[in-house]
């Protein structure tokens, strides 16, 4: 999975990976926020996703997962 330029990205939207009918539904941008959401509770911010993520507790550890990612221009 690519996850370069995916801050900004319309979930479910990666050419060439399959995404779940759920995330491609999901019809957001990543935002860091929305990244957040997504990380910290992957089920309950995309209901019916069939990604298999448990998600990170640590908020300090999501804040830098986030922050990398927004560098990925």
């Amino acid at each position: 999975l690519n996850l370069f330029k995916v801050v900004g990205r319309p979930a479910g939207t990666l050419k060439g990976y399959h995404c779940s009918p759920a995330m491609k539904g999901y019809c957001k941008p990543w935002t860091k926020a929305n990244l957040d959401a997504y990380l910290t509770k992957p089920a309950q911010a995309v209901p019916g996703n069939n990604m298999p993520f448990g998600g990170v507790a640590d908020s300090k550890a999501r804040d830098a997962i986030t922050t990398y990612l927004a560098t990925l221009k």
